[in-house]
């Protein structure tokens, strides 16, 4: 059984994250995480894409819609298009239907396997509502490993605005008992050719590696290790075991959508997409749920400079992080740290390691105390037994 859930806060704000898995090793889990939409949000919203889809004999993607109707004006089923695209050629491969009543949820299994010669690993589908009343919604995709069933969750965005994308990290470095490597997929959603500046800065050596991109329209790439890219582009800049974030910048107003996936040594892992610098920049406070510290689960905490947005290229910001308990006393001392554009700072076991805790159902608020350019911050729930990740990023 599947279906959605919300929640309306009568005399405040908050978020939901979940994370869904499978008992996958023994003793283990493996699995996705995402949180939350505000409905009332998303009933402005027309066209959403997504990228990074696969159908091959190692992959199957799964793309669902649900219907956030009822949170401004009349509750009305949703009908919307599925049209798939093959981002290495920009040719539709074919489309769907889905009617989704008020407030339900509907899927599309595999659906890349209906269309012929749909094979490979470079695919992206539009979301195109044609119900007659407007209502609000969500999208995704999961992405499944046929070897051990974990799955990648990636959001769809609106298609239409993205003129500039903000990767958090993409990497290629060891963890505890494993390594850990991102696959990166970007896609042109303008309509028409466009041209990409596209930069990665090391969180080893703080160097940015920069390369502009030539996509025709509806083309994309896809990385299948992110990080060597940028490594082979300038050697000398980017270390053995490096990450760090990506930032895109279309020219001339054109639009695109970029997604990570990061994988395990066991091939489990985790999605993610990129978000909009100049949308976050109004953000001065964020907060992540269910950070989780035991013998089966250790979280990491990062935070991430989105990129200039102003006047100044070199602008700094200062940013603080405060964990709470269940009880929302809070742990430990508050963690501080200053970022140029670009970078990324991670705090690793960051409950056991620097606030002295363990235990479930804490919480972080990040909040920016020094500057005004954006910030983007997550943290990764990790299996000790598995090594599956888990994102969440902070709303």
């Amino acid at each position: 059984m599947a279906g959605t859930l919300a929640a309306a806060f009568k005399n405040g704000s908050g978020s939901l994250a979940a994370r869904v898995f499978t008992r996958f090793p023994d003793a283990s889990t493996t699995g996705l995480g995402f949180t939350s939409l505000d409905a009332s949000r998303e009933v402005k919203v027309f066209r959403k894409a997504l990228n990074g889809l696969k159908n091959t004999t190692a992959f199957r993607t799964n793309v669902a819609v649900a219907n956030l109707c009822g949170f401004e004006g009349a509750c009305a089923t949703l009908d919307i298009s599925a049209d798939f695209f093959d981002d290495s050629t920009g040719a539709r491969v074919g489309g769907a239907a889905l009617r989704v009543p008020p407030g339900q949820w509907r899927q599309l299994d595999v659906p890349l396997k209906a269309f012929p010669g749909a094979v490979g690993e470079t695919f992206s589908v539009l979301f195109t509502p044609f119900s007659v009343e407007a209502t609000g919604y969500d999208a995704y995709a999961t992405i499944i490993s046929e070897s051990n069933q974990d799955a990648a969750f990636v959001r769809a965005l609106p298609a239409d605005r993205a003129s500039n994308l903000t990767l958090p990290v993409v990497t290629d470095a060891g963890g505890i008992g494993t390594r850990f490597t991102s696959e990166c997929a970007l896609t042109n959603t303008t309509g028409g050719p466009a041209v990409a500046d596209v930069s990665f800065t090391s969180s080893k050596s703080g160097n940015t590696v920069s390369e502009t991109l030539t996509l025709g329209t509806g083309l994309g790439v896809l990385w299948p290790n992110a990080v060597d890219h940028f490594r082979a582009i300038s050697p000398g800049a980017v270390a053995a075991d490096d990450f760090g974030p990506v930032r895109i910048a279309f020219r001339d107003f054109a639009s695109g959508f970029a997604s990570v996936r990061t994988t395990a040594t066991n091939g489990t892992g985790l999605g993610f997409t990129a978000i909009d610098p100049f949308v976050e920049r109004a953000k001065r406070t964020k907060r992540i749920v269910g950070l989780v510290q035991n013998d089966r689960f250790r979280t990491n905490l990062a935070v991430v400079h989105a990129g200039a947005t102003g006047s100044d290229p070199a602008a700094q910001i200062t940013v603080r992080a405060t964990v709470r308990d269940g009880s929302g006393n809070v742990v430990g001392t508050p963690l501080e740290k200053t970022l140029g554009p670009g970078q990324l700072d991670q705090w690793t076991k960051v409950l056991s390691d620097f606030l002295g805790t363990s235990g479930e159902g804490f919480t972080a608020t990040i909040e920016r105390t020094d500057g005004f350019e954006p910030f983007d911050a997550y943290v990764t729930v990790i299996d000790n037994v598995s090594t599956d990740p888990v994102f969440v990023r902070a709303e």
